[in-house]
């Protein structure tokens, strides 16, 4: 293999954006092939497989989101339209399990197609985690109970309380908000923006949208 084979940014400067789009696209690849779910450290991975080291134009998050969605529609079946359904259902079958606790649902599921390794994220309202964890003791399910930390604001954060779980083998995450947190939810680890919450008509909506799309014209 020749060493432009080996190297191919050579010739562009390490700040250029043909590099930022190198790293972006790589980095898409991994979290596709290798089910990474934090940008992050997919970035890292994809310096090192780039042969790249500090100091180069790092792509934001929202580029590796963009590289993301182009490369499941290239590269998965039908944009993963099939896997994005059945996430979608569980999440319904999810949110109507936790009904009283006014489930939104938010995360990578909402912003684009699903993987098999996206975890389904519902974000609670209820004034203590006991209550939620009454429906897993109840009904025996294993469980995890940590913490997340979120940003809500330019240096405001918090940490949320975290469940995690299994169903029909795809993880699902609950962060328990207060009551009063509906109307302001964190921002976006991608673009920074408030995280969008759908309810259970919007998700429902997502589906129908996603069959109605799968009818050939």
């Amino acid at each position: 293999m020749t060493e432009r084979q080996n190297h191919p940014y050579r010739g562009y400067h390490k700040t250029s954006p043909q590099v930022r789009s190198l790293i972006s696209k790589e980095s898409a690849r991994i979290i596709y092939e290798e089910g990474l779910n934090d940008f992050q450290s997919a970035k890292n991975k994809a310096l090192k497989r780039l042969n790249l080291s500090t100091g180069v134009a790092m792509p934001s998050n929202q580029e590796i989101e963009a590289a993301l969605i182009e490369h499941v529609a290239l590269f998965g079946e039908n944009g993963n339209s099939a896997l994005t359904m059945e996430w979608l259902q569980i999440a319904l079958e999810m949110m109507a399990w936790l009904e009283l606790f006014s489930p939104r649902l938010a995360g990578s599921l909402v912003r684009r197609p699903a993987l098999v390794s996206t975890p389904i994220e519902l974000h609670l309202f209820s004034e203590s985690i006991e209550r939620v964890l009454f429906f897993f003791i109840e009904d025996t399910i294993p469980h995890e109970v940590s913490e997340r930390r979120l940003r809500f604001g330019k240096n405001s954060y918090k940490q949320i309380p975290l469940i995690c779980f299994m169903a029909d083998e795809v993880a699902v995450e609950l962060l328990i908000f207060s009551s009063e947190a509906k109307s302001e939810p964190p921002l976006s680890p991608v673009d920074g923006n408030p995280m969008e919450r759908l309810g259970v008509r919007k998700v429902e909506k997502r589906i129908n949208e996603i069959v109605a799309d799968s009818i050939p014209a």
